[in-house]
């Protein structure tokens, strides 16, 4: 989660969305470029900063901070009041919901130890994983009516949604080259998801994201 005070939009990150890459090019809105980090590598390790100009929640693993990077729009209202929506210009990622399962089932397995996967077993280890998957709450407050979003960023059109964004919010991203954190797990072979479902996958996925199927028109 970002807060820019000077350039009013509250930017919340969702999983598996290019998320970081997104986070990471926005900071700049809250941080002088004297701040940041020469490597990209080195603003995941960040802890939160909070200061008169914005805030960059936490992103360091297991922190026990006020303001976490996949913090929801009922959280930050908890801790800022029942105003702090209306006030900013509100933004997330999406992406399509059976591309972004598969893109979560490789990060898993590669942060657990389980990489290599055999190509033949993946469909029924996938549809597994998604038998016991728990959905992350921010996904789902992003496209509640409870909550107001007021544009989104398609993981499909990265680098114009995000330069849009940014110009919508009176600033530029910085001129440097774009970073792909978190990526790498998902093999070249696997880059396109259909023919890793079963039909029980396609159809699991379907139920678990059904809400941003029908809000942003995605199919299989």
């Amino acid at each position: 989660m970002i807060l820019s005070h000077t350039r009013r939009f509250i930017y919340f990150k969702t999983v598996k969305t290019a998320g970081t890459t997104t986070e990471v090019l926005l900071e700049a809105a809250c941080l002088p470029r004297g701040d940041l980090p020469d490597k990209w590598e080195d603003w995941h390790q960040a802890d939160e900063v909070v200061d008169d100009r914005g805030i960059v929640a936490a992103r360091v693993h297991g922190a026990h901070t006020r303001f976490r990077h996949h913090m929801t729009p009922s959280e930050l209202i908890d801790a800022l009041g029942p105003d702090v929506l209306s006030d900013y210009t509100t933004c997330a990622n999406i992406r399509n919901p059976w591309d972004k399962m598969v893109s979560h089932f490789f990060f898993d397995a590669d942060r657990e130890g389980r990489m290599p996967l055999k190509p033949d077993q993946i469909p029924g280890q996938l549809e597994a994983y998604l038998d016991g998957y728990r959905r992350w709450e921010i996904d789902r407050q992003i496209v509640s009516p409870d909550y107001r979003m007021d544009t989104f960023i398609r993981y499909e059109h990265l680098v114009d949604d995000i330069s849009l964004f940014a110009r919508r919010c009176g600033f530029t991203i910085p001129d440097v080259a774009w970073p792909r954190l978190k990526s790498g797990s998902r093999p070249a072979a696997s880059r396109d998801y259909r023919p890793l479902y079963t039909r029980q996958g396609q159809q699991a996925v379907a139920e678990l994201y059904a809400d941003w199927i029908d809000a942003f028109g995605y199919r299989f």
